[in-house]
């Protein structure tokens, strides 16, 4: 076991380092940087709800509620919203750059806003959490529901806008079916298919697919289904592939 994870430490860091020059040969603008860093933060969602329904066995379908409080978060500690803070109206500024220091609004480094969204979304989930543990099966799914309708920071800094619109239930089943498709507890099969989808999402639908229907007389593009298609995904991979494109059990025996 020892030997095999100093084996894929290599990996690991070649991974990374991939990830870090990548961005240097793409235009900052350009559709395909943009593609990326969405995939990355889809990424960080669907190994989050990977360790609650791939590991833990529980069901959660408003996982990324917590995702929306962390963006709310955000976007009141780093934009205009608060356009009257400050004694003299001119906003609030903690250590930010001379370009939005006196502008109005509150504006705090990227840093501290990621510890503030990390300590508002941490006390969000123990109020939530603690009575919903204590339910099982079904009830546990009817609980989180509820937060399927909103929904770290990053997303809101990425865009520059954060609303209720962005994170209804129908990004629920997105990244769930990440997850799905990459393989219940299984880290690199939930990073695959959270790639796929967000190209699936991000590119194939909006740009490459969207007037399929066209072709054959239907008036619709395909991006404007997308939830029903992310959901057709689950169902043809729970009855045709339920471990996923990586199942869990090859990664425990690459590792063994």
């Amino acid at each position: 076991m020892t030997r095999a994870r100093g084996a894929a430490l290599p990996r690991v860091v070649a991974v990374f380092a991939l990830a870090a020059v990548a961005p240097l040969f793409f235009s900052p603008s350009g559709d395909i940087l943009n593609n990326m860093v969405l995939a990355a933060a889809y990424v960080v969602m669907a190994l989050g709800l990977n360790t609650i329904v791939g590991f833990a066995g529980l069901i959660d379908l408003g996982y990324v509620a917590f995702f929306a409080i962390g963006a709310y978060t955000a976007a009141y500690f780093g934009s205009g919203f608060w356009a009257n803070a400050g004694s003299d109206r001119r906003g609030i500024a903690v250590l930010v750059g001379d370009s939005v220091a006196g502008t109005p609004g509150i504006h705090v480094n990227f840093l501290l806003i990621l510890a503030l969204a990390v300590a508002t979304t941490a006390v969000a989930g123990t109020l939530i959490g603690v009575p919903t543990l204590r339910l099982r099966g079904d009830y546990i799914a009817i609980v989180t529901l509820a937060f399927g309708g909103i929904s770290r920071a990053f997303l809101a800094s990425y865009l520059g806008v954060v609303n209720a619109a962005q994170f209804e239930f129908s990004f629920s089943i997105f990244i769930f079916a990440m997850v799905v498709l990459g393989g219940l507890g299984s880290i690199p099969g939930v990073v695959a298919g959270a790639i796929i989808l967000s190209v699936v999402n991000h590119y194939l639908l909006p740009d490459v697919l969207f007037d399929l229907p066209g072709k054959v007389g239907l008036a619709f593009d395909l991006s404007a289904i997308s939830s029903g298609i992310y959901g057709a995904i689950l169902v043809v991979v729970m009855v045709l592939r339920p471990q996923g494109l990586v199942p869990a059990r090859v990664e425990l025996s690459a590792r063994s």
